[in-house]
């Protein structure tokens, strides 16, 4: 969803040089089921609400998986943990060293869905990241004074690089 809590935790996840997905809470179980048996995540970050529809019909894909949720959660399926996002925060005192991330790496995986068939992830680099940033400050003029307003959601490409990474690099 377009909230504050997205964007706090995709930039965690960056600086920890962690691969991203980030999946529309709007998908149907079938098609949130092909991408979790794709990507075998470690950990899943989700909105309470858009996570049971697939838990209470898919239940095994949580197996051995850590759910990171914004609230409660009434069926945890077969998670080996659950924290809520707030006290998850509360309790990391610890420093994260950020380490530098090779431009080739993959930063997310997004996926597209066709209306048949399976979700296709496309791969996209730190390198490509950057690159659109830098084309899309360079080409819109953006500048510190500029506001956006973005109505799409965050979990598409254009607005991670033209309304979250651009504003952040200018100020």
């Amino acid at each position: 969803p377009n909230n504050s809590e997205f964007i706090y935790c995709l930039l965690a996840l960056l600086k920890i040089n962690a691969i991203i997905s980030p999946v529309s809470p709007e998908l149907t179980p079938f098609e949130l089921k092909g991408i979790f048996h794709n990507l075998n995540p470690h950990a899943i970050i989700t909105p309470s609400a858009s996570i049971e529809k697939v838990i209470n019909e898919y239940p095994d894909i949580f197996e051995d998986k850590i759910l990171i949720s914004q609230g409660d959660v009434v069926s945890k399926g077969r998670a080996k943990r659950h924290y809520k996002l707030r006290e998850l925060y509360k309790e990391t005192s610890y420093r994260i060293n950020n380490p530098e991330t090779p431009p080739e790496q993959t930063a997310t995986i997004n996926y597209t869905y066709r209306g048949m068939g399976s979700p296709l992830g496309a791969m996209l680099t730190h390198s490509n990241y950057a690159e659109g940033v830098l084309a899309y400050v360079e080409n819109t003029r953006m500048a510190p004074t500029h506001r956006i307003m973005s109505l799409l959601p965050p979990f598409h490409v254009y607005p991670l690089v033209g309304c979250t990474f651009a504003p952040l690099l200018c100020g």
